[in-house]
């Protein structure tokens, strides 16, 4: 489709010319500050009012006559409804698209194909059909994957924005504003069907002096890597990421780096907050400027978000204070220990823990380290944690002390309330296997606590299994044992998925602080 090709090439051209000019602003004050933070950084979503929601449904109901899977974006919808007194009183005047693509950029946007339907209906006109209409014609050649919304009532008329693009590649975060002479690391993974041998990833840098400069990535598994050089010149660089398909390349991303230069900052209307100089965050915005970049990191490897945790947030920040106090940098506190012994000192009980440190000048800056080291990423992105704890100081220098911890909780609760939840556990999973729930037999559970009683305790639970088996004759029965730190273990069992009937379950934990549990299920069929 040589057609398409050219027509691509030509749009990213244009598009990198226009906008790798250096801008014209000349005060120097300006260099040292950002009005967006990073981009891929995650958003809170905000609420919706009813009559959006409406509109959310009409989109996804127009994307399933498409054969469209359609998924709603916090930031798309944050830029809409910032411009809803933007959208023209005129039919026949258009939004300004590209003020809107600004405005995603400051949201940490990336994602190329932006498209709108910006409306204004008399209260008495069906504004539910010419939704629907507008976007049977407005995007009938158009293939988004995500939307957002914003819709009000003024007066007599609603007024209703809509957006939508197409992600092809997710990013991990990375920063807005850089330094000259910066290397910015740049990773993410194909999220399109795409074949590693016949999908091309091209990287387009409009640099500030009007070049372009293009290369090839490699793609390994769907992911790539790469490395860009920011330069020595300040002004702005036009970042686009292409896939060619053997269909043509196509633009997947495309943003705007500044270097020590603001993008577009006196054009655009700030959409969350008045940003401020870098020196000038206080310690919670830059705990939760920290906490969105980690988040949108993982949320762009598709691993689980975790939880916030505040007592989690009180050994990181501990530990913060205790480095910055005592003037030392390790995991290892001459005064508290180790991460395992600070979460025990607070009684925090976990199955797994681990934990990333960093200096630098910003959060950016400690992302970027922790993703260019191959240890501290594996933690950042490890899948198998479930809630975290961020602390930061400022140092004597204004230097970012950075404590990350993150965690997989091990199960709470006293011996009846974990068998109640184990119990639980086993019945979900057997009814999505097809298969019935199992009844819960007191005198089974009161054989099994004696069962795992005698294995914490270091004593042969065999005897006991004799006794359970003596009791049962004529009935088929198996016992589990396991010895863990979250109950789910009980699930991967194979008795699990057999045809039992009743069953009987014991946990103990031998010591309040102690994360080790031990579990016996007794199955058995009448």
């Amino acid at each position: 489709m040589p057609a398409l090709y050219e027509l691509l090439l030509i749009v990213g051209t244009i598009f990198a010319g226009n906008l790798a000019k250096p801008c014209e602003q000349s005060d120097s004050s300006e260099c040292h500050h950002s009005t967006l933070l990073s981009y891929e950084r995650w958003v809170p979503p905000p609420k919706l009012r009813p009559f959006e929601k409406r509109i959310s449904q009409i989109i996804k109901n127009w994307g399933k006559t498409r054969d469209l899977s359609l998924s709603y974006d916090a930031r798309l919808s944050l830029v809409a409804q910032s411009a809803l007194n933007d959208v023209p009183r005129n039919p026949q005047e258009r939004i300004d698209l590209e003020a809107l693509k600004i405005k995603s950029y400051h949201l940490g946007f990336t994602d190329a194909g932006l498209a709108a339907i910006a409306l204004r209906t008399p209260l008495s006109h069906n504004v539910d059909q010419i939704i629907a209409d507008e976007l049977k014609s407005r995007f009938a050649s158009l293939s988004p994957t995500c939307f957002g919304v914003g819709a009000i009532v003024s007066g007599n008329e609603r007024i209703v924005m809509i957006l939508v693009a197409k992600r092809m590649v997710r990013l991990l975060p990375m920063p807005a504003v850089v330094k000259r002479g910066q290397q910015i690391n740049l990773a993410g993974r194909v999220v399109v069907a795409a074949s590693d041998s016949y999908t091309k990833i091209i990287i387009a840098l409009g640099l500030p002096d009007g070049t372009v400069q293009r290369r090839k990535l490699t793609l390994t598994k769907r992911q790539f890597a790469t490395t860009i050089h920011a330069g020595y010149q300040k002004g702005i660089l036009n970042v686009q990421i292409l896939i060619d398909r053997a269909l043509g390349p196509e633009i997947a991303s495309q943003f705007l780096i500044g270097i020590e230069q603001n993008i577009d900052a006196k054009k655009i209307h700030r959409v969350v907050n008045e940003y401020k100089d870098n020196q000038k965050f206080s310690i919670q915005e830059r705990k939760a400027q920290l906490l969105a970049l980690i988040l949108g990191s993982r949320e762009a490897v598709g691993v689980v978000l975790p939880a916030a945790n505040i007592s989690l947030d009180e050994v990181a920040n501990a530990h913060a204070v205790d480095m910055k106090t005592h003037n030392f940098f390790a995991h290892v506190s001459p005064h508290y220990g180790d991460l395992a012994q600070r979460l025990a000192q607070r009684q925090i009980l976990v199955s797994r823990a681990l934990e990333n440190l960093a200096r630098a000048n910003s959060v950016e800056e400690v992302l970027q380290q922790w993703l260019a080291s191959p240890a501290h990423r594996a933690n950042l992105l490890d899948p198998d944690v479930d809630a975290m704890g961020i602390g930061i100081q400022l140092t004597a220098n204004s230097q970012i002390l950075a404590v990350l911890v993150l965690v997989r909780r091990a199960d709470e609760g006293d011996s009846k309330e974990l068998a109640t939840r184990t119990l639980s556990r086993i019945n979900v999973k057997r009814l999505r296997l097809g298969l019935n729930a199992l009844t819960f037999d007191e005198e089974l559970s009161r054989l099994a606590r004696l069962h795992c009683s005698a294995v914490a305790n270091g004593r042969d639970g065999e005897e006991i299994v004799t006794e359970i088996k003596q009791q049962l004759i004529g009935y088929s029965i198996s016992v589990n044992s396991f010895m863990g730190t979250n109950i789910d273990i009980v699930t991967h069992s194979d008795d699990l998925r057999l045809c039992y009937e009743r069953v009987g379950i014991g946990v103990i934990r031998l010591q309040p602080n102690d994360a080790r549990l031990w579990i016996t299920v007794i199955y058995v069929k009448d």
